[in-house]
């Protein structure tokens, strides 16, 4: 009886904590990547075409560097954010954010954040770039130069031909961070790219991305994931032996490599 009464009681705490923690993640300030990981497109602001031209060059770029030692494993990630206005961009943490998704193996990552508004015209929801930030992990810091990279992001984002196209900017930045990386950091043989075709391209086939966003991987996920920490696994684990008897996995098609940064911004000044 004592037995029976006692499980009842431990299974009742812990569904009520497993509930209670489910409450704090959904109210958590920083958003979970998104099942591509590569791209987490939170202002939906981007094309189709160039979410899908992002993930594969970065996860062929993992692939293809994995297993290099000391220096291996570099992921070049992307994320959009909406903001009110440039003032909370730049108040954005995205060194915490970088650490909270863990990008790239030995530390060899880099996150990408671009921030966009919304407005609203003839009652049609839009969005419109207002900054972005680029920021390395510790290994990769050395590699990149806080002027060129400053200069690489004024003649992209801030370059008045792709003023309301920013998908064609953001591809020409990251196009140019993975030739860094292939070129100075591995040695391996670059890539070349015309951003004439692309932006041919892009234009010729743009159609509206509406309810296309990206999705934050499941709170499931992240608990069983690389993303939580020890404490959180074993609630979810006791839960789940005392109330749900066991239950399967929500497994992303990418993920973090466990990187961190040790906050090496390169941001537009005020």
């Amino acid at each position: 009886m004592l037995l029976k009464l006692f499980k009842t009681t431990t299974s009742i705490t812990l569904v009520v904590l497993f509930i209670c923690f489910l409450t704090a993640c959904s109210k958590d300030t920083l958003p979970r990547p998104s099942s591509d990981f590569y791209v987490s497109d939170y202002a939906n602001s981007l094309m189709i075409e160039t979410r899908a031209e992002i993930i594969e060059e970065s996860a062929y770029l993992y692939e293809a560097t994995k297993d290099i030692k000391t220096i291996g494993g570099a992921q070049v990630v992307v994320a959009t954010i909406l903001v009110n206005d440039l003032d909370e961009a730049r108040a954005y943490d995205t060194t915490s954010l970088f650490r909270s998704w863990k990008i790239g193996k030995n530390d060899m990552g880099v996150l990408i954040t671009v921030f966009y508004s919304e407005y609203v015209e003839n009652e049609i929801t839009y969005t419109e770039f207002v900054d972005v930030v680029f920021e390395a992990g510790y290994r990769l810091e050395a590699y990149f130069v806080p002027g060129s990279i400053a200069s690489l992001r004024e003649a992209t984002f801030y370059n008045g031909e792709y003023s309301y196209f920013t998908d064609v900017a953001l591809l020409e930045f990251y196009y140019t961070i993975l030739n860094i990386i292939y070129v100075d950091v591995y040695q391996m043989e670059g890539f070349e790219f015309d951003m004439d075709y692309i932006y041919e391209q892009l234009t010729d086939d743009y159609i509206p991305d509406i309810n296309n966003s990206s999705s934050q991987i499941s709170i499931l996920y992240y608990l069983f994931s690389p993303y939580s920490n020890f404490l959180e696994k074993l609630l979810l684990i006791l839960a789940f032996l005392f109330v749900f008897g066991g239950g399967g996995l929500f497994i992303a098609k990418h993920k973090g490599a466990g990187g961190s940064s040790g906050g090496f911004i390169i941001r537009r000044r005020k």
